[in-house]
């Protein structure tokens, strides 16, 4: 076998030419692809472009500077304001604080006293404090646990607790009794706790709506008399109630709402939600009885009322451990 002696891979290359190539192309593509400088005119144009443009940014951040040292001053006025308001109320609110008995508070007040604030956080009673008044909207808070007689032959058209707050309530005996108001927007009025109900819409024969959840789940055996002692006695107009928690006391053993208007829609968009208000009260917002095995509860409704209720609806609040009896009066 004869050998062969292997040259070096060096030997097979031209390493100079390989090199001129590579230089050659490098140098083609840097041709092709420079850029001449711009003439001196152009830079100048270019840096005063950018100066504008600084120029302008300068100017509105000055200017954004300036709304917000108005808008500054402006807040500051206005606090001053409220601080003074403040200072001028705090001896009112003060006098407020230690009142007791706001009894007669704004009895017979001018009709132009449509809006009241109230600051009472140790008041017990405001017994006829808006008798024959035109108070419509109450704001404010309100610690104490009766407002019996509140409203008494209030003159008022409407009568509006959306910013008042009454957490602590277990009366409301008497309180609106002969209003005339047509509708009633109950809003911060915590009635969980009320056992007393007595003549509360006692003969608001203008009262259509009242708006709000009035909870009645405090009612029991006793308290109930109150309830069906006159408290929606001759309220014939009212077509919107929303009432909670019927039969939550395990001892109750009736309930009477003989409303004949009750549910009553018309067709225009304010009786829009009476109906739903009718079978919310009635058929979601009365409690299982039958489930918690509890005795059976009779619901007293006007015959107009309970004809507005589907029968399916009826079988629902039978269902809960109730039994629906009806009647022609309205007291």
């Amino acid at each position: 076998m004869s050998t062969q002696t292997t040259k070096p891979i060096a030997t097979y290359v031209d390493v100079p030419y390989v090199e001129r190539q590579v230089n050659q192309r490098l140098s083609e593509v840097m041709a092709n692809n420079a850029i001449d400088p711009p003439e001196s005119g152009e830079w100048t144009a270019q840096a005063q472009a950018i100066e504008d443009t600084l120029a302008g940014l300068k100017a509105d951040y000055a200017e954004t500077v300036a709304a917000k040292d108005a808008e500054i001053a402006e807040l500051e006025d206005d606090y001053a304001e409220a601080r003074a308001e403040v200072n001028r109320l705090t001896p009112y609110y003060d006098t407020m604080a230690a009142m007791k008995q706001l009894y007669n508070a704004f009895y017979s007040a001018p009709s132009t006293l449509t809006e009241v604030t109230l600051y009472g956080p140790n008041a017990t009673s405001l017994q006829y404090a808006f008798k024959y008044s035109y108070v419509k909207k109450i704001n404010g808070y309100y610690g104490g646990s009766s407002m019996a007689y509140a409203f008494h032959y209030s003159y008022a058209t409407s009568l509006d607790f959306t910013e008042f707050l009454a957490p602590n309530l277990t009366s409301l005996n008497y309180t609106f009794y002969y209003s005339r108001a047509v509708s009633i927007n109950l809003g911060g009025l915590d009635t969980s706790k009320v056992t007393n109900f007595g003549y509360l819409f006692y003969y608001c024969s203008s009262l259509k709506y009242v708006y709000g959840t009035l909870s009645v789940e405090s009612l029991s055996s006793t308290s109930t008399t109150y309830w069906n002692n006159y408290a929606m006695y001759y309220v014939t107009a009212l077509r919107r109630l929303h009432l909670k928690g019927i039969g939550t006391k395990s001892e109750l053993t009736s309930f009477r709402a003989v409303a004949s208007n009750w549910g009553y829609e018309d067709g225009t968009e304010a009786d829009e939600g009476n109906l739903q208000s009718l079978v919310d009260s009635l058929v979601n917002g009365t409690y299982d009885r039958a489930s918690a095995g509890r005795s059976t509860c009779t619901l007293t409704l006007h015959t107009n009322c309970a004809a507005r209720l589907t029968s399916e609806q009826k079988a629902a609040i039978t269902a809960k451990g109730y039994t629906i009896s009806t009647v022609s009066t309205t007291y």
